[in-house]
């Protein structure tokens, strides 16, 4: 069974249950239904890679550098990554630190927060379905990622 940060609240200790698959050789991503599939050389990239880094205070550059490194690795897909990387809508969050809106883009910030609080407003201002879809699988995947750290 999937773990859905929004629904269920995530917990560190289910995130062995995530289910995953390999939308392109090497890579491999948390989703929900589909086949478990287990890439043992990817997911010591993805921890090491994660080693360096706090999801929870992260500045907007170090986000960018971070999504590269996994991108580039083959741990994430082009979309996560162009997710990761580009986040516009991220800064009009009530609650996104100073820096992330001043522009001051080596301000940390908390970067599973900022998609959830993303998430919410999307579910409750009625986004449509695709957007709701995209940005679900991203708080999965930060979710993931922060668990490998």
């Amino acid at each position: 069974m999937a773990i859905s940060a929004v629904q269920s609240g995530y917990n560190p200790q289910n995130v062995s249950t995530v289910k995953t698959i390999a939308d392109r050789p090497g890579n491999v991503v948390p989703v929900s239904r589909q086949q478990d599939s287990v890439s043992i050389s990817t997911v010591g990239k993805a921890t090491e890679i994660m080693s360096r880094y706090d999801l929870t205070q992260i500045s907007a550059n170090d986000a960018v550098s971070l999504s590269d490194e996994l991108y580039q690795s083959g741990v994430i897909s082009f979309q996560q990554h162009s997710f990761l990387s580009f986040q516009p809508e991220l800064g009009k969050a009530d609650n996104v630190p100073d820096g992330w809106v001043t522009g001051n883009a080596d301000a940390p910030g908390n970067l599973i927060a900022d998609w959830e609080n993303e998430l919410s407003l999307k579910q409750r201002f009625g986004a449509d379905e695709n957007s709701l879809k995209s940005t679900r699988q991203v708080v999965d995947l930060l979710h993931y990622l922060d668990s490998l750290g």
